[in-house]
Protein backbone atom coordinates (compact mmCIF):
# COMPACT_ATOMS: atom_id res chain seq x y z
CA UNK A 1 0.00 0.00 0.00
CA UNK A 2 0.99 3.61 -0.13
CA UNK A 3 3.15 4.83 2.75
CA UNK A 4 3.44 8.08 3.68
CA UNK A 5 5.99 9.36 6.58
CA UNK A 6 4.63 12.39 8.23
CA UNK A 7 7.22 14.31 10.31
CA UNK A 8 5.73 15.87 13.22
CA UNK A 9 6.86 19.50 13.47
CA UNK A 10 7.97 20.12 17.58
CA UNK A 11 5.97 23.04 17.97
CA UNK A 12 3.14 20.65 18.59
CA UNK A 13 4.97 19.89 22.36
CA UNK A 14 6.38 23.27 22.92
CA UNK A 15 2.55 24.14 22.57
CA UNK A 16 0.70 21.48 23.96
CA UNK A 17 2.52 22.45 27.13
CA UNK A 18 -0.13 25.90 27.63
CA UNK A 19 -3.39 24.74 28.38
CA UNK A 20 -4.86 27.12 25.79
CA UNK A 21 -3.46 24.99 23.18
CA UNK A 22 -4.40 22.04 24.11
CA UNK A 23 -7.10 21.92 21.81
CA UNK A 24 -3.97 21.21 18.89
CA UNK A 25 -4.42 17.53 20.36
CA UNK A 26 -7.59 17.06 18.59
CA UNK A 27 -6.38 18.58 15.61
CA UNK A 28 -3.59 15.42 15.79
CA UNK A 29 -6.24 13.00 16.17
CA UNK A 30 -8.36 13.94 13.02
CA UNK A 31 -5.11 14.22 10.74
CA UNK A 32 -4.98 10.68 12.20
CA UNK A 33 -8.19 9.27 11.53
CA UNK A 34 -8.21 11.35 7.47
CA UNK A 35 -4.71 9.67 7.03
CA UNK A 36 -6.25 6.35 8.09
CA UNK A 37 -8.39 6.37 5.51
CA UNK A 38 -6.33 6.28 2.90
CA UNK A 39 -3.32 4.11 4.05
CA UNK A 40 -1.97 3.00 7.57
CA UNK A 41 -0.84 6.30 9.46
CA UNK A 42 3.07 7.04 9.91
CA UNK A 43 3.60 9.82 12.00
CA UNK A 44 7.09 10.44 13.36
CA UNK A 45 8.22 12.62 16.21
CA UNK A 46 11.49 12.87 17.86
CA UNK A 47 11.46 12.07 21.64
CA UNK A 48 15.00 13.78 21.91
CA UNK A 49 14.12 16.86 20.92
CA UNK A 50 13.81 19.92 23.86
CA UNK A 51 10.19 20.24 23.21
CA UNK A 52 9.26 16.51 23.50
CA UNK A 53 11.44 16.74 26.44
CA UNK A 54 9.75 19.51 28.04
CA UNK A 55 6.19 18.30 27.41
CA UNK A 56 6.61 15.16 28.83
CA UNK A 57 7.74 16.70 31.95
CA UNK A 58 4.85 18.64 31.85
CA UNK A 59 2.13 16.35 31.32
CA UNK A 60 3.64 14.34 34.10
CA UNK A 61 3.58 16.75 36.45
CA UNK A 62 -0.11 18.29 35.30
CA UNK A 63 -2.00 15.28 34.08
CA UNK A 64 -4.01 14.64 37.36
CA UNK A 65 -5.25 18.74 36.80
CA UNK A 66 -5.91 17.42 33.42
CA UNK A 67 -9.31 16.61 31.90
CA UNK A 68 -9.23 12.94 32.17
CA UNK A 69 -11.23 12.72 28.88
CA UNK A 70 -8.44 15.33 27.58
CA UNK A 71 -5.85 13.38 29.31
CA UNK A 72 -7.14 10.02 27.19
CA UNK A 73 -6.78 11.33 24.15
CA UNK A 74 -3.29 12.96 24.96
CA UNK A 75 -2.12 9.04 26.28
CA UNK A 76 -3.83 7.55 23.11
CA UNK A 77 -2.43 10.00 20.60
CA UNK A 78 1.09 9.86 21.73
CA UNK A 79 0.81 5.83 21.59
CA UNK A 80 0.34 5.86 18.12
CA UNK A 81 2.92 8.12 16.90
CA UNK A 82 6.11 6.38 15.53
CA UNK A 83 9.85 7.42 17.39
CA UNK A 84 12.34 8.19 15.31
CA UNK A 85 15.84 9.45 16.50
CA UNK A 86 17.50 12.22 14.48
CA UNK A 87 20.73 13.96 15.38
CA UNK A 88 20.07 17.33 16.00
CA UNK A 89 16.52 17.13 17.03
CA UNK A 90 14.68 18.98 14.74
CA UNK A 91 11.99 17.51 12.24
CA UNK A 92 11.61 20.54 10.27
CA UNK A 93 15.45 20.66 9.03
CA UNK A 94 15.47 16.60 8.47
CA UNK A 95 11.98 16.51 6.71
CA UNK A 96 13.99 18.71 4.11
CA UNK A 97 16.45 16.11 3.24
CA UNK A 98 14.05 13.61 2.77
CA UNK A 99 12.26 13.00 -0.94
CA UNK A 100 8.32 13.60 -0.64
CA UNK A 101 8.24 13.72 2.61
CA UNK A 102 5.38 15.85 4.40
CA UNK A 103 5.75 18.09 7.61
CA UNK A 104 2.76 18.15 9.94
CA UNK A 105 2.77 21.60 11.70
CA UNK A 106 0.08 22.04 14.60
CA UNK A 107 0.17 24.95 15.73
CA UNK A 108 -1.74 28.09 16.19
CA UNK A 109 1.30 29.88 14.41
CA UNK A 110 -0.17 31.02 10.97
CA UNK A 111 3.67 31.21 9.57
CA UNK A 112 4.20 27.54 9.82
CA UNK A 113 0.72 27.08 7.77
CA UNK A 114 2.67 27.42 4.23
CA UNK A 115 5.39 25.38 2.72
CA UNK A 116 8.82 25.25 4.41
CA UNK A 117 11.87 26.03 1.93
CA UNK A 118 15.17 25.46 3.26
CA UNK A 119 17.74 28.46 3.49
CA UNK A 120 20.41 27.04 1.41
CA UNK A 121 21.31 27.53 -1.75
CA UNK A 122 18.95 24.07 -3.51
CA UNK A 123 15.82 26.11 -2.01
CA UNK A 124 14.43 22.60 -1.17
CA UNK A 125 11.09 22.45 -0.02
CA UNK A 126 8.37 20.01 1.78
CA UNK A 127 4.87 19.54 1.93
CA UNK A 128 3.29 20.93 4.99
CA UNK A 129 -0.14 19.96 6.57
CA UNK A 130 -1.89 21.48 9.90
CA UNK A 131 -5.42 20.59 9.23
CA UNK A 132 -7.30 18.24 7.86
CA UNK A 133 -8.54 20.53 5.05
CA UNK A 134 -4.93 20.96 4.42
CA UNK A 135 -4.43 16.83 4.46
CA UNK A 136 -6.92 16.76 1.82
CA UNK A 137 -5.39 18.95 -0.35
CA UNK A 138 -1.96 17.97 -0.04
CA UNK A 139 -3.36 13.93 -0.74
CA UNK A 140 -5.25 15.25 -3.69
CA UNK A 141 -2.32 17.18 -5.53
CA UNK A 142 0.20 14.36 -4.38
CA UNK A 143 -0.92 11.56 -3.39
CA UNK A 144 -4.02 10.20 -4.85
CA UNK A 145 -2.99 9.00 -8.19
CA UNK A 146 -0.31 6.77 -6.58
CA UNK A 147 -3.22 5.64 -3.94
CA UNK A 148 -5.85 4.78 -6.43
CA UNK A 149 -3.12 2.45 -9.08
CA UNK A 150 -2.07 0.99 -5.98
CA UNK A 151 -5.34 -0.48 -4.63
CA UNK A 152 -5.90 -1.48 -7.88
CA UNK A 153 -2.62 -3.42 -8.34
CA UNK A 154 -2.68 -5.23 -4.62
CA UNK A 155 -6.79 -5.99 -5.57
CA UNK A 156 -8.55 -8.11 -3.13
CA UNK A 157 -10.46 -6.26 -0.24
CA UNK A 158 -9.39 -3.00 1.54
CA UNK A 159 -11.14 -1.09 4.12
CA UNK A 160 -8.77 2.43 2.65
CA UNK A 161 -11.54 3.81 1.26
CA UNK A 162 -11.05 7.56 1.14
CA UNK A 163 -14.29 9.62 1.25
CA UNK A 164 -16.49 6.99 -0.29
CA UNK A 165 -18.82 6.45 2.87
CA UNK A 166 -19.50 10.15 2.65
CA UNK A 167 -21.08 9.40 -0.90
CA UNK A 168 -22.58 5.83 0.00
CA UNK A 169 -24.02 5.71 3.52
CA UNK A 170 -22.69 2.30 5.41
CA UNK A 171 -20.03 1.36 3.06
CA UNK A 172 -17.11 -0.53 4.93
CA UNK A 173 -14.76 -1.64 2.18
CA UNK A 174 -13.74 -1.78 -1.56
CA UNK A 175 -13.33 -5.28 -3.21
CA UNK A 176 -11.21 -5.71 -6.52
CA UNK A 177 -11.28 -8.66 -8.51
CA UNK A 178 -8.37 -10.22 -9.80
CA UNK A 179 -9.57 -9.65 -13.55
CA UNK A 180 -10.06 -5.90 -12.69
CA UNK A 181 -7.04 -5.73 -12.03
CA UNK A 182 -5.38 -7.66 -14.99
CA UNK A 183 -7.48 -5.24 -17.23
CA UNK A 184 -6.26 -2.03 -15.98
CA UNK A 185 -2.88 -3.20 -16.30
CA UNK A 186 -3.30 -4.47 -19.98
CA UNK A 187 -4.43 -0.75 -21.02
CA UNK A 188 -2.57 0.26 -23.69
CA UNK A 189 -3.67 4.04 -24.66
CA UNK A 190 -2.74 6.28 -21.92
CA UNK A 191 -5.74 8.62 -22.39
CA UNK A 192 -8.20 5.66 -20.97
CA UNK A 193 -6.41 5.10 -18.14
CA UNK A 194 -6.30 8.48 -17.21
CA UNK A 195 -9.97 8.72 -18.01
CA UNK A 196 -10.59 6.16 -15.68
CA UNK A 197 -7.99 7.22 -12.84
CA UNK A 198 -10.37 10.73 -12.80
CA UNK A 199 -12.87 9.11 -12.24
CA UNK A 200 -11.63 7.11 -8.98
CA UNK A 201 -9.84 10.28 -7.96
CA UNK A 202 -13.14 11.79 -7.69
CA UNK A 203 -15.01 9.01 -5.94
CA UNK A 204 -12.12 8.49 -3.11
CA UNK A 205 -12.01 12.01 -2.32
CA UNK A 206 -15.68 11.95 -1.91
CA UNK A 207 -16.36 14.72 -4.81
CA UNK A 208 -18.73 12.71 -7.33
CA UNK A 209 -20.49 9.49 -7.06
CA UNK A 210 -20.98 6.63 -9.83
CA UNK A 211 -23.83 8.19 -10.95
CA UNK A 212 -22.83 11.23 -11.73
CA UNK A 213 -21.63 9.95 -14.63
CA UNK A 214 -22.91 7.82 -17.56
CA UNK A 215 -23.90 4.80 -14.90
CA UNK A 216 -26.02 2.70 -16.15
CA UNK A 217 -27.68 -0.85 -15.62
CA UNK A 218 -27.90 -3.97 -18.43
CA UNK A 219 -31.10 -4.92 -20.28
CA UNK A 220 -33.33 -7.23 -19.02
CA UNK A 221 -32.25 -9.22 -22.47
CA UNK A 222 -28.49 -9.16 -21.53
CA UNK A 223 -29.45 -10.87 -18.29
CA UNK A 224 -31.71 -13.44 -19.14
CA UNK A 225 -28.91 -14.47 -22.01
CA UNK A 226 -26.52 -17.17 -20.62
CA UNK A 227 -23.51 -16.40 -22.82
CA UNK A 228 -23.99 -12.34 -22.41
CA UNK A 229 -24.48 -12.80 -18.70
CA UNK A 230 -21.61 -15.37 -18.41
CA UNK A 231 -19.37 -12.15 -19.82
CA UNK A 232 -20.52 -10.58 -16.33
CA UNK A 233 -19.47 -12.78 -14.48
CA UNK A 234 -16.38 -12.01 -12.11
CA UNK A 235 -14.49 -13.60 -9.13
CA UNK A 236 -14.22 -12.03 -5.70
CA UNK A 237 -11.89 -14.39 -3.79
CA UNK A 238 -13.28 -17.38 -4.80
CA UNK A 239 -17.02 -16.11 -4.82
CA UNK A 240 -18.71 -15.49 -8.01
CA UNK A 241 -20.40 -12.44 -8.89
CA UNK A 242 -22.76 -10.95 -12.09
CA UNK A 243 -22.03 -7.23 -12.54
CA UNK A 244 -24.73 -5.70 -14.68
CA UNK A 245 -24.05 -1.79 -13.29
CA UNK A 246 -21.33 -0.42 -15.84
CA UNK A 247 -19.89 3.37 -16.22
CA UNK A 248 -19.38 4.57 -19.52
CA UNK A 249 -15.60 6.00 -19.90
CA UNK A 250 -15.69 5.79 -23.96
CA UNK A 251 -18.03 5.29 -26.88
CA UNK A 252 -15.89 1.79 -26.60
CA UNK A 253 -14.57 1.50 -23.08
CA UNK A 254 -16.73 0.50 -19.99
CA UNK A 255 -16.27 0.07 -16.25
CA UNK A 256 -17.66 -2.54 -14.46
CA UNK A 257 -18.88 -1.76 -10.80
CA UNK A 258 -21.46 -1.53 -8.21
CA UNK A 259 -22.36 -0.63 -4.47
CA UNK A 260 -23.79 -3.49 -2.49
CA UNK A 261 -23.28 -4.95 0.75
CA UNK A 262 -21.56 -2.24 2.32
CA UNK A 263 -19.00 -3.09 -0.43
CA UNK A 264 -17.69 -1.21 -3.72
CA UNK A 265 -17.42 -4.01 -5.97
CA UNK A 266 -14.76 -3.29 -9.04
CA UNK A 267 -15.49 -6.17 -11.92
CA UNK A 268 -13.64 -5.71 -15.05
CA UNK A 269 -12.49 -3.17 -17.44
CA UNK A 270 -14.03 -3.63 -21.02
CA UNK A 271 -14.10 -2.56 -24.84
CA UNK A 272 -17.28 -4.23 -25.48
CA UNK A 273 -19.29 -6.57 -24.26
CA UNK A 274 -21.89 -8.67 -26.27
CA UNK A 275 -25.71 -6.75 -25.92
CA UNK A 276 -28.82 -6.73 -27.81
CA UNK A 277 -27.31 -3.72 -30.32
CA UNK A 278 -23.53 -5.46 -30.22
CA UNK A 279 -24.12 -9.34 -30.51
Amino acid sequence: MVISEFFLNQIFFKELQNPSQHVHIQTLKEIHNEINKFEHPIIIYNPSSDEYIQFLAYFNKNKQNIDRNLRIVIERQMYKLISSQTTNGNLVDHCLLEENSCLLSISHNKVWHERIYRDSPLEMETNNIFDVNSFNEYYESEKIQDYIVDIIKVGGETNKIGHLDDLYKNLKSVEISSRFNADYCCIADPGIKQKINKIFYKLFLGKKQLEDYKYHDESPSVKQNRKKKEQRKVTFNGKIKYIYMHLKITRDWSVYAEVADNTLFLGQITNHLSTKKFP
